[in-house]
């Protein structure tokens, strides 16, 4: 993150040559979520991924005092003609539930999914109540309750229990029930009494992401490619080498010119590189 003498912005939470890939748990994330409402939140949007180890940043933290609190949800790459581009640097995918190409990355993406439908069925206590009752259920055990009257005149009722124990599983009595709270979870009780979720318990699939060969459609391939089809080539390599170039200008390519020239309109957009030499 930023320095102390710098503005609370995010402006350069990227990766970095040699630098590990940032990664957040399903779980985790979903608890960053779920205590975000559960301690009286009002608008969570889902940007970049910087809050780490849930609320405990001072970002977080920031956040959290006006009622906003900001994660990835969808990784970003630069394609086409801009900087960067696919399985590039420059791309910053950071883990996200939907990655850069718009594939979803489970378990993340199925778990926040379950977790906004839970937060949905709390919706009529939560904006019925100007903030929530606090209860204190043990050491590290908390509850909020969300309560007041319906807009069908009923009573309406949701609560969150919270475990911030890192290592321990809680037992706690809760409206003279028990409750079972994983370590580091929140449980959501949209009726105040039945749990509808726990962010420590995924329930959604784990998916394997795969690379597959783009092959072109036949009517647009050459001889030697639709040979090449036949033989079952992939237009993806499997294998890498070095090669030792001339550094400058080579080739039979070459001319002189007067002046700068436009590069896409040399290169014919084939090339990211063309080279100049003064005289």
């Amino acid at each position: 993150m930023q320095s102390s003498d710098e503005v609370l912005l995010f402006s350069k939470k990227y990766t970095k040559w040699g630098g590990s890939l940032p990664h957040r748990p399903a779980e985790d994330l979903a608890f960053a979520v779920a205590r975000f409402y559960q301690r009286g939140g009002s608008f969570q949007n889902y940007y970049m991924n910087a809050c780490e180890h849930s609320m405990l940043s001072p970002v977080c933290a920031a956040y959290i005092n006006e009622s906003v609190l900001r994660l990835q949800y969808f990784g970003g790459t630069n394609f086409g003609r801009t900087s960067g581009g696919p399985f590039y640097i420059t791309s910053y995918d950071y883990d996200a539930p939907l990655d850069e190409y718009g594939l979803r990355s489970e378990p993340k993406w199925g778990h926040l999914k379950d977790l906004h439908a839970a937060i949905k069925l709390c919706e009529p206590a939560l904006v019925a109540a100007d903030a929530p009752q606090y209860k204190k259920l043990g050491s590290n055990q908390e509850a909020h309750i969300y309560h007041g009257d319906g807009e069908t005149g009923g009573k309406v009722c949701a609560a969150f229990l919270a475990n911030i124990d890192e290592h321990k599983t809680a037992y706690v009595k809760f409206n003279g029930q028990s409750y079972t709270l994983p370590p580091w979870s929140v449980s959501i009780l949209p009726d105040c009494r039945h749990v509808a979720y726990n962010t420590a318990k995924v329930g959604a699939q784990t998916s394997v992401k795969t690379v597959e060969p783009a092959r072109p459609p036949l009517g647009s391939m050459s001889i030697l490619q639709k040979v090449a089809r036949q033989d079952s080539a992939s237009y993806i390599s499997k294998s890498w080498m070095a090669l030792k170039e001339p550094i400058g200008i080579w080739g039979e390519n070459n001319f002189t010119t007067q002046g700068l020239l436009e590069h896409l309109n040399v290169t014919k957009d084939q090339s990211d590189y063309l080279w100049h030499k003064t005289r």
